[in-house]
């Protein structure tokens, strides 16, 4: 599948309402940039690719506090979704994403929630 496609499937996933597929989607598309800019697996593994990648493409550092720890924005993106919320098909992570209240101004909030059986 092509990052294009991924791109595609994102746009689909999040029109019909399924945010965090869409934001795998584009996290997929993401890290599948980062391999074409950094092709080298031995000389840079998937997360410092990925990672490196992202600052590239934001200047500029922004941290979160997560799980009562400060991390880096593309950390948080990386690790607690990318990973976490793929391999976590009872929600477990915590992490939830949902479309902004403002529907004239096309926004995505990732929120940190309760960890709950689904």
């Amino acid at each position: 599948m092509s990052i294009y496609n991924r791109v595609e499937d994102a746009k689909s996933l999040w029109q019909n309402g399924r945010h965090e597929g869409a934001i795998l989607s584009v996290l997929l598309a993401i890290a599948a940039t980062a391999r074409l800019r950094y092709p080298d697996r031995k000389a840079m593994k998937d997360g410092v690719a990925f990672t490196q990648f992202f600052e590239s493409a934001n200047p500029g550092r922004m941290h979160v506090e997560f799980r009562k720890e400060m991390h880096s924005i593309e950390h948080i993106f990386y690790k607690w979704i990318r990973c976490e919320l793929a391999s976590s098909l009872d929600g477990a992570c915590g992490i939830r994403a949902f479309e902004a209240p403002m529907p004239r101004i096309p926004r995505c909030y990732i929120r940190a929630t309760k960890i709950t059986n689904l």
